[in-house]
């Protein structure tokens, strides 16, 4: 995912997560080692509902930009990209198999 932003020439920071899976440390933990990019957990896992919900709000006028909601967004928990040598030697593995797929 992030080399397909990267290829579109859209740099990414950071990555936010929420919704049910987000409750999970391992899988956000390996997020971050994976993209090599910090991972936020939203302070509310139903952060997608809420987002629809503020778009809504974003049309209706009661918001006036899209960095207005961004202003709205927190997080509980960072979590930061760890291991790069073992990241490395995987995607590099994974690289290989999509290669003789």
């Amino acid at each position: 995912m992030t080399d397909a932003f990267n290829d579109g020439g859209i740099s990414l920071h950071e990555l936010r997560a929420d919704g049910g899976a987000a409750a999970v440390d391992l899988m956000l933990q390996l997020q971050a080692s994976n993209s090599k990019l910090p991972v936020l957990r939203s302070t509310s896992l139903e952060a997608t509902a809420r987002g629809a919900a503020t778009l809504c709000g974003l049309g209706a006028g009661l918001w006036s930009s899209l960095d207005e909601l961004n202003d709205l967004w927190t997080y509980d928990r960072r979590f930061e990209p760890q291991d790069p040598l073992f990241v490395d030697l995987g995607y590099a593995a994974w690289r290989r198999a999509l290669e003789h797929a």
